[in-house]
């Protein structure tokens, strides 16, 4: 809390989680869930993107006195505009049915380098999903740039892209996709 007022905007985000964990445990806890929630929003104002992800999540599932609001968490999401945030805005794109939206940021996440938003876009041209014309070319550049990253960069524990299991699967349905692509050139 001291840092926080010293001007730590990361000790207000993690001041809000510490609340919301102490109410988890204890409803008497001495913080009311309001303290929290203003910790989140003034770390968030002042640009920590943890806290939006925390306040996102609250609004999505209505907890810690919020009302339920999926415009309001889309709103911080969108704010937020990092590789988490959009992978989260793609979930509830897709349960939305927004194929637009979806298909533009997994665009946006491919340019970027992140290995799943690749193999989706990969697999959309393959198969003509989210709107797209099938476009072999298009299929086999994304699903190649997938490929080329090392698997220990997508298996790596710390960074938590992708399991072994996942890349696995994944680089079986490129030979399978590569196979047919070649049958049909």
């Amino acid at each position: 809390y001291q840092a926080g007022k010293a001007g730590n905007m990361e000790a207000w985000c993690r001041f809000g989680k510490f609340i919301l964990k102490t109410l988890n445990k204890s409803p008497t806890s001495p913080y009311p869930a309001n303290d929290a929630i203003s910790a989140l929003e003034h770390a968030f104002d002042k640009g920590v993107k943890k806290a939006g992800h925390v306040l996102a999540d609250l609004y999505l599932g209505g907890q810690a006195g919020l009302a339920k609001d999926e415009l309001k968490a889309i709103e911080i999401l969108t704010r937020c505009d990092d590789v988490k945030s959009n992978k989260r805005l793609i979930s509830i794109y897709m349960k939305n049915n927004e194929s637009e939206k979806v298909l533009a940021l997994t665009k946006k996440l491919a340019d970027q380098g992140e290995p799943d938003a690749m193999f989706q876009l990969g697999m959309c041209y393959a198969n003509g999903d989210l709107g797209v014309e099938k476009d072999a070319l298009q299929a086999r550049k994304w699903l190649e740039k997938y490929i080329e990253i090392p698997p220990k960069e997508i298996r790596d524990a710390k960074n938590a892209k992708w399991p072994k299991e996942i890349y696995e699967k994944h680089q079986e349905d490129i030979r399978r996709y590569g196979y047919a692509m070649t049958m049909t050139e």
